[in-house]
């Protein structure tokens, strides 16, 4: 039954009557989900709305297959080199995009087949209200089993003053690999803070418990989540025994493209797997695609020092919240709970 399974798929150690009570509160109250099915204009009203909309079925089960089993292969490549689990977005946590030499992972076709995804073009197309945006990246996120934090509220690549855009300046597009659940470490975020600069964002010991609760599941593999990148979100501790990936595509504004200079914008997508797709695709990617005959030199390379107090600083991550202080036994053996209070 659905007691048991929820009892098999966490960690050793959680006590069932903690994982009773997030499997009942956990979840934003009203979670702003559509489906293929639902106009793109009603789609893109939510999200201009709330910072954030979810588009279940956006996946076909040809795209979803590959792309899930790729980001195990690439998550064990980034795992590989750094056996020791410190992270680059606090502690077993890592940008996907973030641990490439290229700050992407368009050199895999199951990455650049995320830069035209017909039914989210087609509400980025009404958000935006043009065609003239440009894909700048394709990378996500990934936490290992028993990553033990919360990270800080934050919003990403915020600059001042973007809060007082009326339409987003840029959008991540990330995709269930996995269904999500309360306990595989889904993403926690707080709808229509967009236009609130994050630095008012409370710290995760004064979260209120709905905030901390306010998670984006559950909600089933091939989901599509369209957001905001100034709406302020925070990863959860992942209580599961797996390993939970979320690769995403990035996209930049039309206004924002207008005050840039986009051809000098990094380029990460090899010519030939540019040449493979859609009129559509490449005219998204037409800013980051390498010259034809060009061989990108890709590899493990981390944007931020593993451990290094820039990511302890802003996203923290290192233990869990109060609220989850049930899970602290598990997701933090004793050596780990002394070390994170300063201790020998």
């Amino acid at each position: 039954d659905l007691a048991r399974r929820l009892l098999m798929e966490v960690l050793p150690g959680i006590p069932d009557s903690f994982v009773e009570e997030l499997q009942r509160k956990s979840g934003l109250s009203d979670l702003p989900v559509v489906d293929v099915d639902t106009p793109p204009k009603k789609a893109a009203a939510i999200f201009n709305d709330l910072g954030i909309v979810a588009i279940q079925g956006a996946l076909s089960e040809d795209v979803l297959d590959p792309l899930r089993c790729k980001s195990v292969s690439v998550m064990e490549d980034i795992v590989r080199c750094d056996p020791e689990g410190r992270g680059s977005r606090g502690p077993k946590r890592y940008s996907f995009g973030g641990s490439s030499s290229t700050g992407s992972q368009l050199h895999h076709p199951e990455w650049a087949a995320l830069v035209d995804v017909p039914v989210v073009t087609a509400v980025l197309d009404e958000i935006w209200g043009s065609k003239e945006y440009a894909c700048h990246t394709a990378g996500g996120d990934f936490c290992l089993a028993g990553a033990p934090g919360h990270q800080n509220l934050h919003a990403d690549a915020w600059f001042p003053g973007c809060n007082e855009w009326e339409r987003a300046p840029r959008i991540a597009v990330n995709y269930l690999v996995e269904d999500q659940t309360p306990f595989n470490g889904p993403l926690r975020l707080c709808p229509g803070t967009q236009h609130q600069p994050f630095q008012r964002a409370p710290s995760v010991a004064k979260e209120s418990a709905e905030s901390l609760l306010s998670t984006m599941c559950p909600l089933p593999a091939g989901t599509a989540l369209v957001r905001d990148l100034r709406t302020w979100h925070g990863g959860t501790p992942n209580l599961s025994r797996a390993h939970r990936a979320m690769p995403n595509a990035e996209f930049t504004s039309p206004e924002m493209l207008s005050l840039l200079r986009p051809d000098d914008m990094p380029k990460c997508l090899p010519h030939e797997l540019w040449q493979q797709m859609s009129d559509r695709g490449k005219h998204l990617a037409r800013f980051i695609k390498a010259a034809e005959g060009e061989t990108l030199d890709v590899s493990v390379d981390f944007d931020l020092e593993l451990g290094g107090s820039l990511a302890q600083r802003f996203f923290d991550a290192s233990e869990p919240a109060p609220l989850f202080a049930a899970c602290r036994g598990a997701l933090m053996p004793a050596k780990e709970i002394g070390s994170s209070r300063g201790m020998t």
